[in-house]
């Protein structure tokens, strides 16, 4: 019992330690903007992800945990942009990296498949979508838990909006 607690005491830490790094790198992603560069006129969103995105290739290629974290969160940010190729590319690079960390049917690997398929039901790709939540279904065995839940949703949404699409 208290090995149990050491080792979920030290998971915590690692969790908090990632996410200082995704909040630290994340702002310094928007705060490097130089409106001086633009004739005053700021870059867009899409210039200040680009940025990131090389940077965190840079920054992060020996460390793979956090690549993978911080390529989800650059691939939802250039999907709340409307850039979905971006954000698949950088998705499936999350997805590669757990799978490969974790293995396929780990918490962190159907996390970024559930995210994976939220960018291609943005981006109007639902058979796609749907195929990615059928798999974290297939790992879960459709057994309750968080990941089944958000891939019935996910299935959920699109026959929702493809029934409206028939009316």
């Amino acid at each position: 019992q208290a090995q149990l607690a050491r080792v979920q005491a030290r998971n915590a830490r690692a969790q908090a330690i990632n996410a200082d790094a995704v909040r630290d790198f994340m702002v310094n992603v928007f705060s490097s903007a130089e409106p001086g560069q633009n004739a005053g006129i700021g870059p867009n969103a899409r210039a200040l992800l680009d940025a990131g995105a090389r940077d965190m290739r840079q920054q992060f290629k020996d460390n793979p945990e956090m690549e993978a974290t911080l390529s989800a969160a650059l691939a939802k940010s250039y999907s709340g942009i409307g850039a979905y190729d971006k954000a698949k590319e950088l998705a499936q690079r999350s997805l590669a990296l757990n799978y490969t960390m974790h293995g396929a049917g780990s918490e962190a690997a159907m996390q970024s498949r559930l995210d994976y398929a939220e960018i291609l039901k943005s981006a109007w790709q639902p058979q796609q979508a749907k195929q990615q939540a059928n798999i974290v279904l297939a790992y879960t065995h459709d057994q309750p838990s968080e990941a089944s839940v958000k891939a019935h949703l996910i299935n959920a949404e699109i026959g929702s909006a493809s029934g409206r699409e028939r009316v």
